[in-house]
Formats: C-alpha cells, structure tokens, sequence
C-alpha cells in the first residue's frame, strides 16, 4: 500500500507521489495528523477521547475529504454485534471478509487502504479481555507466535498475516491510551471554531423553528463562539442551547451562561478562569511594565496583519517566567496582563496533571494543552510552577519534556506566564536561553514603588486622607513586600471601622509592630535571588535601557 501511494501519481503532477497531494489538499491539522498516520502504515491508531459520536463524525469526514482527491480509502464503522475476532488463531483477513460481507464490497489491498472504524472498543475489552492483546499481535511487522483466543501463546506453522502487510489501519476510539510501542495514541483535540460555528448554527436553526424572532448577528455570533473555546462539542452544544432557551425566554442574549459554564468544566480538567485586573493596580515595576506594553504592542501588530517596515516576519511571543519573593507581584501581573494584552488567563493546576496509573499523567497533560492551544488567543498562567517540575521523577521529567516542546512548537496565540518563588529548584532545561522571552526577578520594592504601591490601596479603601499618613507608611515599610503593604493599609480599614475614635497615626503605628516583613528572616533568599541577573535575569523594578532588554531578549 505504502509502495502504491508513493508510485501512483496524478496526470497533473506525475512527479508528486499521491499521499503528499491528499495531505497537501487537507484543510485542517487534525485531519493531516490522521491520514498522515494511515498513509504512512500505522497498523492501530487509538483515539483517545470521550466524545464518541463527534470522533466517528471527524473521522467520516475526514476519510470522505480524502477520497474526494484519491478514492483509496475503504471505511467500515464495525459494530458492537459484529465481533472483529472470531477465528482462533486470529487471522487479519477475517476483517477483510467482515468488511466485503458487511459492505458488499471488495477489498484490494494492492491499491486500495481498509479502515476499520471501532467505536465499541471499551466495551469489547470488558466482554473480551484477550481483545486488545489479539488486535496488537496483528500490528507486530514480524512474529514466531501468536496470542490464541484463551490467552495462551501458540506457534505458528501457517501464514499469518498482519495488518501492515493486508494495508489495513484499525482504528479504535476509547478513553484511555493503549501504551505499546506500535499503537499511535491521538488525543481527540478540542473542536475547532468551524465545528463550534457549524454546530450553532445548527442550533440556531433548530431554535428558530420554534420561535422566528431569534435572530443573532455575525458580531454576537463571533462572540458566542469565541466564549466556547475550551469546551468539548457536546459541553459546547449543551451551554449554547442553554443560551439560546434563555434568549428565547427572555429575549437577552446573555453569553455569561456560556462563561459560568467553561469555568465548571474546565475547573474539573485542572484549568481555571481568572479573572484580569487592571495594570494600574500593580504599583511600581516599572522596568517590566515598560516590557509589557511591548509584548502588548507585538499582540495588536500580529493581530491586525501589520506590515511593520523593514520586518519580514513578528516574531511571536512565547511567554515570561517570573521569580522572587512571595508577595512581591508576581501573580498580579499575570493578572494585569489579561488585561493588557484583551486576553482571557487560564490557570494550569499543576496538582490535577499526576496520576497513579501508568502513562495517565502525559495523557492528562497533553488534554490540558490542548484544551489550552483550542481557546487561543490566551494566557496561560503556571503558578509557583517549581511544584511540577522540580521532583526529578521520571514522570516529571516527561511532563516537562512535553512541556518544553510545546512552549517551543505550540501554533496558536498563547503566552505563557510562569511565576517560582525557589528558580533553584526549577531544571536547567527549563532556564536555557530561548525558552521563554525574558526572564525577570522581583526585589523589595523601592521607596518610589512603596509609595504607588500604598496610595493605590489607601484610595481602594478610602475615600480621603491625610497626604502625611502615605509618606508616613512608605518611610516605616523599607524591607515590606507589596502584598505586605496591601495587608497594612486593609488592616487600617478594619481598624477605622471598629475604632472609630483614635487617630489614624495611632492605628497605623500599632499595625506596623504587629506586621513584620517576612524579608527579616529571608535574607539569604533575597541574596540568592539577587544574584539571578548574572544569569541573565532582569529586574522587574529597576530601570533597563531598552537597547539592553532587545539584545537580552532576543524577543521583541
């Protein structure tokens, strides 16, 4: 079969082999990735996903799109009632004679490909449990045995042939990876926003049917579809007809249903919604502000096509990994840049990756970034993520393998911000130039910094005070972090509203000697973290010449 694509050409193009045409004529990745596999050989391609109906659909689809520019492909959706394996010792050409007795067809395996479509797999193990063993003993090249049907290995003094050599690809959907070497596991992505469109619109049909007066615009459309990035198609479908009853009822279109949604589901896959803050409620770093706003400003050029003069190509941006001391603001400017950027932040809970059972954990992984990549554009937010990757386990290590490969290939508009407050702990690899834009460290905020810091809280809280208690605060908060001061000003108004009476200099002074700054007992910390710019880190609140930042960065 292999030999056939590569040898049967199109009259238009007699030096291209056919396979590279079919692959060249796909529109979307996740039908490339499938037909890549099937022409290259592979014997079983398990599809790992819980969404049945929408793999057997995609998979359809997919086959027809390519038969459409060489009819080569010959499908069968096996049913339950129809068992796969009945001879004993297995033999592959039982699926050919399921297949020309189902279809009325017959099978060449010399120009033609079977695929065998099994949406039953789960359940065959349960009634079978022989089932998978026998099926990749057809995916082996080459064998001396062969698994009979009650489990026991038997030699083999007759051909037996396997499912390469047949060109057949049996392709099994089920919810869990099959870990053997000659199994390719795919992990069904998220849908596409063509998918999501179709399906609303579908729905909108359907809706309108009932009630004439729906009736959304291309705009209010856009938005719903983009809300319901990151959902499966069966949640997608279930939150947009939630939308729609609702727009019916009460003629709002109200895309909150939608988001309330997401957060449930995606909060069970180990990824949180987070809310962004505005950037001005970040006091100080004025050294990483100055390079946000041009990460911000590389966003609107890719977004809006720009042709900037004398650039060939925007160089896309990758993502941040912050460090230093708890409380410093790290996390806020994660948060601030959702806001900057006009991107949603989803939060990776790194606890929800590990899994007891073999091979779960990169399989949960892989869902998770894949979940992540379908709701481009966005922030992808790694808290404290030294927690994940600093264990030395062999499935930590495979995690951040998979992790740094998809930070350097991953092709939608996702940037990644990591914070850690112990970088000594985080792998070498994870540090390496080129990984991340920039990496910068937080230090105690300076005196101008303590300063912005305590106003922006003091006018949170109050509506006047006195200029004097600001600079009384910033001058008895050297060494305090940020979050330090946060806690000072909101302890004043608690004060303020149980003792009304004493003055707000009295209260301010008996705060101060009940917080102390944690920076007392971390000095050697805050040693070590200084000592990161030698390693090429920059400091989040000192000014940087901006020929320096691009020659460091190498980014922007």
């Amino acid at each position: 079969m292999q030999e056939y694509l590569k040898q049967k050409q199109k009259v238009n193009n007699p030096n291209k082999p056919i396979g590279n045409i079919i692959l060249e004529n796909l529109k979307y990745p996740v039908e490339k990735e499938i037909i890549e596999k099937i022409i290259n050989g592979e014997p079983i391609i398990n599809v790992i996903t819980e969404e049945y109906g929408r793999a057997i659909r995609l998979l359809n689809k997919t086959l027809k799109t390519a038969n459409s520019i060489k009819d080569i492909f010959r499908v069968m959706i096996l049913p339950f009632s129809v068992r796969p394996i009945t001879n004993d010792p297995f033999d592959s050409r039982n699926l050919i004679k399921i297949y020309e007795s189902e279809t009325k067809r017959k099978f060449d395996p010399r120009s033609e490909r079977l695929i065998i479509i099994d949406p039953h797999t789960e359940q065959r193990m349960k009634v079978d449990p022989f089932f998978i063993p026998t099926l990749i003993q057809q995916s082996l090249p080459e064998t001396d045995f062969i698994i009979s049907h009650d489990g026991k290995s038997e030699d083999i003094n007759k051909p037996i042939f396997s499912f390469k050599e047949l060109s057949i690809t049996y392709i099994t959907i089920s919810n869990h990876k099959i870990d053997v070497d000659t199994v390719y596991n795919f992990i069904l992505p998220p849908p596409t926003e063509e998918e999501l469109r179709e399906s609303f619109e579908n729905l909108i049909v359907i809706f309108k049917e009932r009630d004439p007066e729906i009736n959304l615009t291309e705009h209010e459309k856009a938005r719903v579809i983009n809300e319901a990035k990151g959902l499966n198609l069966t949640q997608a479908e279930r939150a947009m007809t939630s939308l729609l009853r609702f727009l019916s009822i009460e003629k709002k279109l109200d895309i909150s249903r939608i988001t309330k949604y997401k957060e449930q589901e995606l909060l069970k896959a180990g990824l949180e919604l987070v809310k962004p803050i505005d950037i001005n409620q970040v006091g100080g770093l004025a050294n990483l502000k100055e390079y946000l706003y041009k990460i911000q400003k590389t966003f609107e050029a890719i977004r809006d096509e720009e042709k900037v003069e004398n650039l060939k190509e925007i160089p896309k941006p990758k993502g941040l990994l912050l460090t230093g001391v708890p409380g410093a603001g790290k996390s806020l400017t994660a948060k601030a840049l959702g806001s900057l950027l006009n991107m949603q932040i989803v939060r990776l809970d790194t606890s929800k990756i590990f899994s007891k059972y073999v091979g779960e954990s990169e399989q949960n992984f892989q869902r998770m970034l894949k979940t992540i990549e379908s709701m481009s554009p966005i922030i992808l937010f790694v808290d404290e993520i030294e927690k994940a990757f600093s264990s030395g386990h062999e499935v930590s290590n495979r995690i951040m393998g998979m992790f740094l490969t998809w930070l350097q290939e991953q092709e939608g508009l996702v940037y990644t911000v990591a914070t850690a407050n112990k970088v000594n702990l985080l792998p070498v690899e994870l540090l390496r130039a080129g990984r991340w834009d920039a990496l910068f460290y937080f230090d105690l905020p300076t005196k101008e910094e303590r300063y912005e810091i305590a106003r922006i809280h003091l006018n949170k809280y109050f509506e006047s005070y006195p200029e004097d208690i600001l600079g009384f605060i910033v001058d008895h908060t050297e060494n305090y972090t940020g979050s330090e001061i946060e806690q000072i000003v909101k302890e004043l108004a608690m004060e303020t509203i149980t003792n009304k009476s004493s003055l707000m200099f009295e209260k301010i002074k008996l705060i101060l000697n009940k917080i102390r700054p944690m920076a007392e007992t971390l000095k050697e910390e805050l040693e070590a973290i200084r000592e990161l710019e030698k390693r090429g880190f920059f400091k989040a609140n000192m000014e940087v010449k901006e020929k320096e930042m691009i020659n460091k960065s190498g980014v922007i």
